[in-house]
Order: C-alpha cells, then sequence, then structure tokens
C-alpha cells in the first residue's frame, strides 16, 4: 500500500481522528474526512486549471494548512510538487504553473514568465454543481513525486527529483528510530516546514499512519497548549529551536510540557544543549543526520559527544574517503561519501531525468571519522572545519555553546584566516533583553576552550537566514568584509 493509498485507507476506517493542525492558520485540528474533502475540492479545481497527471508545478504558500493540502491533492494526482520558486530551476525542468496564497506584486522575468495561480479559503471548498471522483487514478511508482531544493547555503540550490517509490523508502527509514515504538509516538509535533524534505516527508508518514501530524508555531504558548490538548508524545525539530523553548521555559513560562522524545536534525548537536534538552523537555532524543539527496543517512538515540549522529540506517552504507580519494584508514579522519546498501541511491538529479541515471553515491561536503562504537562522528563541512592548534571543532557547535548563553537571543560564527595563515573566529550576536556582559563573558569561558573563545562579537538586529532557516554564512561574510 503506497502513501497515499494509506491515507485513503484512514480516511475511510477511521474518518474523524485528527489528522493535521496548523495553529498559526487553525483553531481545530483538520479529521481524515475534513482533509479528504478539502482534497477532492482541491483536485477538481487544479483539474478545471488544466493541470493534470506529470505537470509540475511550484508552491509557495505562507499558509500550510493551505500547503499540506495542495501536496496531498498533486500526490493522488501524480502531479509534480517543487518547494519553493521556479526560478531557482528555471530551465532545467518545464514548469506548468506556480501556485501561491498572494498576488504577486514583484517577480523576477524568469517567475513571471510562469503561469501563475493565486488560491484561497475557497479552494477548500467544493465548486457549486460540479462532480469529481473521489478516487484519482493513482501514479505509478516511478513516476515522479517531488522535486526538493537543496538549502542553497553554499551557493544556488539545486534541485533533486523523487520519485513515489523513492519517498516511500525515505518514510520507511524514519521507522528505524521510532521501530515498533510508533503508536505511542504517532502524534507528532513536527517543527520543520512542508518546503523541507524532513517537513515533506513527516506530513506523508503521519498520514500513512493513521497519525497526527501537529505543526509548531511562532507563539510557544500554541506549541504548550497543543502538547497539552492533544496528547503529543514527540517533537521533531531543529536544535537551534530546541535551544529557543529552553530559553522560552527559563525566561517567559517556567512551565514547558515533557513529552517522552525529541528528535532533532538539520545541524550538529552540542553535548551541553542535549544534557539540558533531556533534563527539561524530553526523556530520549534521537539525532538524525542526512541529506537532501539522500534521506536519513544514520540516527542515534543520543548520549555521545560533539558530532555524534550514531549508526547507518539500514538502506545506507558510510565510507571515509582520503585526499587520494581512496578509503581512509581506521581511526583517521576522511571525506563522508554515502552509498545504497545495494545499488543505486535513491534520487535524480534534474539534468539526468530523461536519460535516468542513477547516482552510485553522493558527498555532502562534511568531514568525519567513526568512533570505536562504529558510531558516525561529524567534525564539519569539508570548507568550514575551524582547525585552531591542531584542535578542531565546527561553527554549528560553537553557535550552540554560545545560545547556552542567558541573554542571547540568536547567533552565528564564522571562521576567518589572517594574512599570515591563522584562523580567527567572529561571533555574530542577537542580544535578548536580558543580556548581562558578566554573565555572558561567565558562561562562554566554562563552556568554551579558550582556543576557541571568539576574538571578534558583531552585534546584528537579527542572522541572516536561508529560506531552510540555515545561517547564511555569505551575507555574514559581507557584513566584516
Amino acid at each position: 500500500m503506497t502513501f497515499v493509498e494509506a491515507f485513503q485507507f484512514h480516511r475511510r476506517y477511521n474518518p474523524k481522528a485528527p489528522a493535521v493542525f496548523f495553529p498559526d492558520a487553525q483553531d481545530e485540528p483538520t479529521s481524515y474526512t475534513a482533509l479528504g474533502d478539502m482534497s477532492r475540492a482541491v483536485i477538481g479545481r487544479l483539474r478545471s486549471a488544466g493541470i493534470a497527471r506529470g505537470d509540475v508545478v511550484a508552491l509557495d504558500l505562507s499558509n500550510e494548512l493551505f500547503h499540506a493540502v495542495l501536496l496531498m491533492s498533486c500526490a493522488r494526482m501524480g502531479v509534480v510538487t517543487i518547494s519553493g520558486r521556479p526560478a531557482d530551476i528555471m530551465g532545467q525542468i518545464a514548469i506548468k504553473a506556480l501556485i501561491g496564497d498572494k498576488p504577486m506584486a514583484t517577480a523576477s522575468a524568469a517567475t513571471a514568465a510562469t503561469n501563475f495561480i493565486c488560491i484561497d479559503q475557497s479552494w477548500l471548498q467544493p465548486v457549486d454543481g460540479a462532480h469529481f471522483e473521489d478516487e484519482t487514478s493513482g501514479p505509478g511508482p516511478d513516476d515522479l513525486c517531488r522535486i526538493m531544493l537543496t538549502s542553497g547555503s553554499t551557493g544556488r540550490p539545486k534541485g533533486v527529483a523523487l520519485t513515489y517509490r523513492m519517498i516511500e523508502e525515505r518514510i520507511r527509514s524514519f521507522s528505524h528510530a521510532f521501530g515498533s515504538d510508533f503508536p505511542n509516538h504517532g502524534r507528532l509535533l513536527i517543527g520543520m516546514r512542508l518546503s523541507s524534505s524532513l517537513g515533506f516527508a513527516f506530513l506523508f508518514y503521519l498520514l500513512a499512519r493513521g497519525g497526527f501530524y501537529c505543526a509548531d508555531s511562532v507563539d510557544f504558548r500554541k506549541i504548550t497548549a497543543s502538547i497539552e490538548g492533544f496528547g503529543i508524545g514527540a517533537l521533531v525539530t531543529t536544535p537551534f529551536t530546541l535551544a529557543e523553548l529552553l530559553k522560552y521555559r527559563e525566561t517567559q513560562s517556567r512551565h514547558f510540557p515533557r513529552v517522552k522524545l525529541a528528535l532533532t536534525a538539520g545541524s550538529l548537536l552540542a553535548p551541553e544543549l542535549a544534557r539540558q534538552v533531556r533534563a527539561h523537555i524530553c526523556e530520549r532524543l534521537i539525532v538524525f543526520y542526512g541529506t537532501t539527496e539522500t534521506g536519513v543517512i544514520s540516527t542515534c538515540w543520543w548520549e555521545g559527544g560533539v558530532g555524534d549522529v550514531g549508526a547507518a540506517v539500514p538502506g545506507r552504507r558510510i565510507e571515509l574517503i582520503g585526499p587520494d580519494n581512496a578509503p581512509t584508514p581506521p581511526g583517521q579522519n576522511g571525506r563522508i561519501r554515502i552509498r545504497a546498501a545495494s545499488g543505486p541511491l535513491p534520487f535524480l538529479n534534474l539534468e539526468d531525468l530523461e536519460a535516468g541515471n542513477r547516482n552510485e553515491f553522493f558527498e555532502p561536503g562534511d568531514i568525519g571519522a567513526f568512533s570505536a562504537e562504529g558510531h558516525l562522528v561529524i567534525h564539519g563541512r569539508e570548507d568550514g572545519v575551524i582547525n585552531i592548534g591542531g584542535t578542531k571543532t565546527t561553527p554549528e557547535v560553537l553557535e550552540q555553546m554560545l545560545l547556552g548563553a542567558p541573554g542571547i537571543q540568536d547567533c552565528a560564527v564564522l571562521c576567518r584566516r589572517d594574512p599570515v595563515g591563522i584562523d580567527r573566529i567572529v561571533a555574530f550576536l542577537v542580544l535578548g533583553p536580558f543580556w548581562n556582559q558578566q554573565a555572558f563573558q561567565t558562561h562562554c569561558e566554562a563552556n568554551i576552550v579558550p582556543d576557541f573563545l571568539p576574538g571578534k562579537f558583531v552585534l546584528l538586529p537579527q542572522i541572516p537566514r536561508n529560506r531552510n532557516n540555515k545561517i547564511d554564512r555569505e551575507a555574514l561574510r559581507q557584513q566584516i568584509g
């Protein structure tokens, strides 16, 4: 049973169960019946707009309920969706339409040339006098389903094409973390946007299993109310958001409901942040390491040191490659190369769609090593490892250390090499209302080894981030010239 068929099954046999809830767009959850009815109405609208199976549409939606319904509707129809503006991959693939929920006030020439469809609340209601079959002809397993855009943190985002079969494999990989314990974690609060690879996959992971997808909110009071009101057992979010939840608990509320499990992905996890999360937010903490291209690569019930991202999940194989492009000797660092356990990796490059060529391996640009327990330990990106006096760390780990300081609302770290070849660390800080210089200095001296204490601090009103909420380090470099 595919994830599309599984949703239909739960809609038929558990119709009143809550399916999705977006606190910033809704007052009450949407049931499986209601979500199916909304999807049916949207399918009718898409057909009326001339969109059919095999077409490609880009979604640029601020209302996440609209986004979820469009994703479900397109998946049922066999329409391929893109997680962003078509200008990012214009010329690489034919795009039938850009669907948004706000009029296009400004647009690039490439985007303006694309058919724009503006949707509103009426799209979720059946069209008067019109009848559309409830069951649409289902797509095939090797039909294209989704084009994901990489984060673009190192340049222009590129597209990765996924078939329905490839999406199914990603959904199955999550079961390695939850296993047979899924019934205890069938109600998840997801802190990943639907445009991200994890947000998209977790939406269908839950709907295919009769679970409940609850989105997070910019208002932490709504998050608290959702966890308590709906009996949510697990959080899926980034280390950055976990740090923000801890700050909210400490400075605003003193109350945040504990959950059984928190799963984090998106950047490395600092041991101090992990300790605080286990003490105040969850009983167990899981780390996912993965890429947009390959999905989840490794995972662990986290009790490790800096950069420990666990053992390879079933279906993935990790190699460490040296400068000579050969495997590194045991115990040495290397460039991470990812392979499937057998056969090619489950993703397609846009330029290879017609030929159907698959990738034998993928290198995300990370440097790592294997621990004595066989866990993969990430030291950072190939072009971003901070090495001072032979000791290594990453900007992400330093950022999490700084976020633990009282009064720091957000931060980012860059490493600049001076004219004589010495790495110098620059920290960018967004100060909160409770910042105290002495408390901040004491925290840094207690938690950061002297070699990695920033030599320069820059105060900013906000940290620049890309659409996937990753720090835009190129924009930061321009701040300091």
